[in-house]
Order: C-alpha cells, then sequence, then structure tokens
C-alpha cells in the first residue's frame, strides 16, 4: 500500500508539474495582431527599444487597463554597474493609448483593448508609432522634445 500511495503521489506531482508548465507556456505567448503584440491579462512582456529596455504586465480593473512597467537602460551582465529602473504605473481606458520613446528615435506604444480585456503592445519608429496613436484622435500632436 505503501508503494502505492508514493506511486499515485509522484504521477500526481508529475502531472501538476506538467500542466504548471504548459500554462506558463501559455501565457508567455504572444498574439501577433497588425503592428503588435497582444497580451492578455497578467502576461509577461519584454521589449528593447533604443537604448532601453521595458518588461511588466497588465490587469484589468474596473474597466480599465493598468498598465504596469520597469523602464530602465538595456542591462550589460558584464557591466561593473547595473542602472536602477523606474517604474511606470499607467491606467488606460479602452481605445486609449500611452507611449514610451528613447533618445533613439525608437517607441513602445501601449493601448488599451476593449472592455480592458487586453493590451496592445507596437514597438516601432517614434514618429510612426506617434502618427498611428493619433490617427483617430481630434487635436492629438506630439509633445515638443525639450533641447539638451
Amino acid at each position: 500500500m505503501c508503494r502505492n500511495l508514493r506511486s499515485a503521489i509522484g504521477v500526481a506531482t508529475l502531472a501538476a508539474v506538467l500542466s504548471l508548465g504548459a500554462s506558463f507556456a501559455l501565457a508567455q505567448q504572444t498574439v501577433p495582431i497588425g503592428g503588435g503584440d497582444r497580451y492578455l491579462p497578467v502576461q509577461s512582456l519584454t521589449y528593447d527599444f533604443g537604448s532601453k529596455s521595458a518588461n511588466g504586465y497588465f490587469v484589468q480593473e474596473a474597466g480599465l487597463c493598468h498598465v504596469v512597467l520597469l523602464v530602465g537602460d538595456r542591462v550589460d551582465v558584464d557591466a561593473a554597474f547595473l542602472p536602477t529602473p523606474v517604474r511606470v504605473r499607467l491606467a488606460l481606458e479602452p481605445g486609449q493609448t500611452a507611449g514610451l520613446d528613447s533618445e533613439e528615435g525608437q517607441s513602445l506604444n501601449f493601448a488599451c483593448g476593449q472592455k480592458a480585456g487586453s493590451l496592445l503592445v507596437s514597438r516601432g519608429a517614434t514618429e510612426e508609432l506617434v502618427a498611428a496613436a493619433c490617427a483617430n484622435r481630434a487635436g492629438c500632436r506630439r509633445l515638443a522634445r525639450t533641447p539638451q
């Protein structure tokens, strides 16, 4: 009986690990759609744009896409000094878009989907993404960069 119990526990443990692994693999996949990647709530997202990197997720709450990102310099693992990222929190209404721009002219757009059920992330040239985000919004314009 002890041997049967151990076998049953072993099989149950293996099944749990395999199902957890399959769930994790599915959660990491994105479905590419017209110019970007669509994410479901709590799916991990990672993007490099110019010299910056963004890692995060979003959750659906109160009809909004609540996006949480860690944004910082791309990391050289051999460097003696590792830069400290900043946390960015966004609350987007369905149909609303927010963007992050790098100094090198590369950007990310985050667009909240219908009923806040998905998040569309697009990566590309800043001018193109700003134009795409403003295409259906009256009075939308890019903020001027501060000269350095």
